[in-house]
């Protein structure tokens, strides 16, 4: 009788445990699911802002502020857009090239966009002084700083969208940290609007 009872205790209680268990399962392939179901939500929410030609950057109230007269070049072959300051020119004749110039202190400033076979320059002239990953508009890419004759200085942000190469070039001559530092300043703001339609 008493062994009857203690089989039936430890029955009972391992059926208890058994039934947590499971409980416990179903509980957690509801959380994967429900995870699963906001990471593709949230997916689908980024695809749709960068599809509606939206950056993902966020811009301070200063930053909006100087940009606020900026122009913009659209390019409908490549599906892009960035804008630059309204005070300097725009050569874009070829849509694998676009060339933004300006001026600071006498010294001219170049901002370039080159898709396909225009990426395929070398840079064998200049020396590599930095590197690190980039993001723009939410796309990985490869920041590359180089040094060159003259104090001029060049970065380059490479990165692929729809199988196509991606070369973005700023150059300018640096005349001293401050002035560095403004057009550093400049060149992520014009690469923050930097923008894929589709």
């Amino acid at each position: 009788m008493i062994i009857g009872g203690g089989s039936y205790y430890f029955w009972s209680k391992y059926n208890k445990e058994k039934a947590q268990v499971a409980d416990l399962a179903k509980q957690i392939e509801a959380l994967k699911k429900e995870a699963a179901e906001k990471s593709a939500s949230e997916s689908e929410t980024k695809s749709a802002t960068k599809s509606a030609g939206e950056s993902c950057a966020t811009f301070t109230d200063e930053e909006r502020a100087a940009m606020a007269d900026w122009r913009t070049y659209t390019n409908d072959t490549y599906h892009y857009s960035f804008k630059y300051p309204a005070e300097w020119t725009i050569s874009a004749d070829d849509p694998t090239l676009a060339t933004a110039k300006g001026s600071d202190s006498g010294e001219e400033i170049t901002f370039q966009s080159r898709v396909g076979r225009a990426t395929e320059i070398g840079f064998a002239e200049y020396t590599l002084t930095f590197t690190r990953d980039f993001s723009i508009n939410c796309e990985s890419a490869s920041e590359k700083t180089y040094d060159g004759e003259d104090n001029l200085t060049m970065m380059a942000y490479t990165f692929s969208k729809s199988e196509n190469p991606y070369l973005l070039l700023f150059s300018y001559k640096d005349i001293g940290a401050s002035y560095s530092g403004n057009i550093y300043d400049i060149d992520k703001m014009i690469l923050k609007t930097f923008t894929f339609s589709s």
